[in-house]
């Protein structure tokens, strides 16, 4: 079952009845239906935020945005749609392990030059940054699913 779907294929049907309920017979009895309608499709989102923190990808998304708008100080400038709307479908396209190579590399060479400036540059102990990454991402996925809002 795919909730969202499940959640837009029912609005479509809302729209539907709707624009009939001015056609109906029994408009009383099929608005109250439609009504009802509503509160079940509003009220399982909610349980799906609620429970399974549904609204994190948008939350994650609209970070990015927000990240890219500030970047191009985009009240000085023109906003960049185009800009945004490739970013976004690049990661999605290519995956969290680019994303996850991506930070990789910024940590390495972070720590590079950390060796550099405490002349330890020929010290075999490397951190193993894709572990560390796994752990904290798995950690703030589980604690993401399972914490329940106050």
């Amino acid at each position: 079952m795919k909730p969202f779907k499940l959640i837009n294929d029912t609005l479509k049907i809302i729209d539907n009845l709707k624009y009939k309920l001015q056609y109906s017979k029994n408009s009383v009895k099929d608005g109250k239906d439609i009504n009802t309608l509503i509160q079940m499709v509003k009220m399982f989102d909610s349980m799906l935020v609620s429970k399974y923190k549904t609204d994190a990808v948008d939350t994650l998304i609209y970070a990015l945005i927000y990240k890219i708008l500030m970047e191009n100080e985009a009240w000085k400038k023109e906003i960049p749609l185009h800009q945004i709307i490739n970013e976004l479908d690049t990661d999605i396209q290519y995956g969290s392990e680019l994303k996850k190579q991506q930070v990789i590399s910024i940590l390495k060479s972070h720590e590079m030059q950390n060796k550099i400036k405490n002349n330890s540059v020929f010290d075999k102990k490397y951190a193993n940054f894709d572990k560390m990454l796994n752990k904290l991402v798995n950690e703030f996925k589980q604690d993401m699913v399972w914490k329940q809002k106050n």
